[in-house]
């Protein structure tokens, strides 16, 4: 039984075995079949991509030549990618190209086209480190607030804005405080050169969060306002009270004194001037609290006082204008 047992699970193993080892020529046969579709399109873009340099037409020859990079990914299609760089006098990207042929792991089927390839792009490796530019960046910005550069509309980190990389040629700068308008500028650089640029943006005002969702106040900001002294309205309304008192009742005492007779007798007469005499001196008393509110109006004019106000704040003066009075607020 054991011996059967041992006969049947070595029939399975080479069954397995067998059924992997037929598989495996169309899974290479596929894989090959890829590659080699890939490697023809990527001849194909390489033809086309040398016309169009030899044509002068730079742009369309850099995207043929990086889809045939993209496809093949080899030292052929590499180099003539970066070549394609040079030409457009982008040292960066083509020293980047040439860095990554370094890196690629060398195979048997290897032509010698590969190895001068590779070869070549160590030389322009070397020649385009020199030819990258600089900027150094520098921004005067409060320390507490967030800063935000771009060059060439790329967001640059803050430990990169002292020696930002950059091809030769023309740059836009823009700094911006928070949420604060930007400042702009453009720079030329030339190949090799390190140049410095400076950008002062402006900082917006800090808001900050009072009592409430959804509601927001400035910073606290203090001016020193002069105001009518509250003398003024309290001084001149006593004045007019009193002189309309004391007119009224000035006129209703003459008025009085003017109906008594000396035909009439003692009684009568008694009793009207007594009556006459309570206006008569209700008016003077009248006319001089008049006057003594028209006092403490002038000197509440001549004395107007400082008050240290809160811009933005609720205040509320009184005033006189004219025959009217009321009062005026400030929010």
């Amino acid at each position: 039984m054991t011996r059967f047992i041992r006969r049947a699970r070595g029939a399975a193993f080479a069954l397995v075995l067998l059924g992997s080892v037929a598989s495996f020529p169309r899974v290479a046969a596929a894989q090959n079949a890829g590659s080699a579709a890939d490697l023809e399109s990527a001849r194909e873009l390489i033809v086309k991509g040398r016309e169009l340099r030899d044509k002068g037409d730079l742009p369309a020859a850099l995207e043929k030549f990086r889809s045939a990079h993209a496809l093949a990914h080899t030292p052929v299609t590499g180099i003539e990618l970066a070549r394609t760089h040079v030409a457009l006098k982008q040292p960066l990207e083509a020293r980047d190209v040439c860095l990554g042929i370094g890196r690629m792991p060398v195979t048997r089927e290897e032509t010698a086209r590969s190895r001068e390839a590779r070869d070549e792009a160590n030389k322009i490796a070397d020649e385009m480190k020199n030819k990258i530019a600089t900027l150094s960046v520098k921004v005067t910005a409060p320390k507490d607030r967030t800063v935000t550069v771009k060059v060439d509309g790329v967001e640059v980190p803050s430990a990169a804005l002292e020696s930002r990389k950059v091809n030769p040629g023309k740059h836009v700068v823009t700094a911006r405080v928070d949420d604060g308008p930007e400042s702009t500028l453009t720079a030329e650089v030339a190949e090799g050169e390190t140049r410095g640029v400076a950008l002062e943006p402006k900082v917006p005002a800090v808001v900050k969060h009072v009592d409430g969702p959804g509601i927001f106040s400035k910073p606290d900001e203090y001016v020193e306002e002069k105001h009518m002294s509250p003398l003024v309205p309290v001084g001149f309304v006593v004045a007019g009270v009193g002189a309309v008192v004391g007119s009224v009742t000035g006129i209703v005492a003459i008025s009085k004194n003017s109906t008594i007779e000396c035909t009439e007798c003692s009684g009568v007469a008694g009793d009207k001037l007594s009556t006459a005499k309570m206006f008569a001196d209700v008016s003077t008393v009248s006319f001089a609290i008049a006057g003594v509110g028209a006092a403490v109006g002038i000197v509440g004019l001549l004395t107007p006082s400082t008050v240290r106000v809160r811009r933005g704040s609720l205040t509320v003066t009184p005033y006189v204008a004219g025959t009217g009075a009321g009062l005026h607020g400030t929010f």
